[in-house]
């Protein structure tokens, strides 16, 4: 502060305070200019990987009764994750959060675990009443 003082009141500085003072400036002005380009650095990437990865991803949006798929974890491994569903959107929260009714109680998600869900239009087969008929396929283990 004496350096500071010093100058603006224009008083004589010896050789090495003048060059201490011109130093601080010199290193204060190349940090700033560091700064800057690390600043216009990130911008870049940031558009850049932008301009990649968006025209990519869409947004997805449910409307309140919608029915929806959740991808929940399996009740045998905590590791495997599967859709269940459907359950009804209750509310939008947010533009990527929704209340969902799950069973007995509304749970949130965010909407990249949310499948909306498709009823078939198409009416059963007679082959596909299976009521009664042994199949290989009730004996393996429960997965989902």
């Amino acid at each position: 502060m004496q350096i500071l003082s010093d100058i603006f009141l224009n008083k004589d500085l010896s050789g090495e305070t003048s060059f201490q003072y011109h130093y601080v400036i010199d290193l204060h002005n190349r940090i700033r200019k560091g700064w800057r380009l690390a600043q216009d650095s990130v911008r870049d990437s940031v558009d850049e990987s932008r301009l990649r990865h968006e025209p990519k991803s869409k947004l997805k949006h449910f409307v309140p009764g919608d029915e929806v798929l959740v991808l929940l974890l399996t009740s045998d491994n905590k590791l495997v994750l599967s859709y269940k569903g459907p359950y009804k959107v209750v509310e939008k929260r947010t533009s990527v959060v929704y209340l969902v009714d799950v069973g007995d109680q509304k749970c949130t998600f965010h909407v990249n675990l949310l499948r909306k869900y498709k009823r078939s239009t198409y009416p059963p087969s007679p082959s596909d009443n299976l009521d009664g008929v042994d199949n290989a396929c009730s004996k393996l283990p429960f997965v989902g």
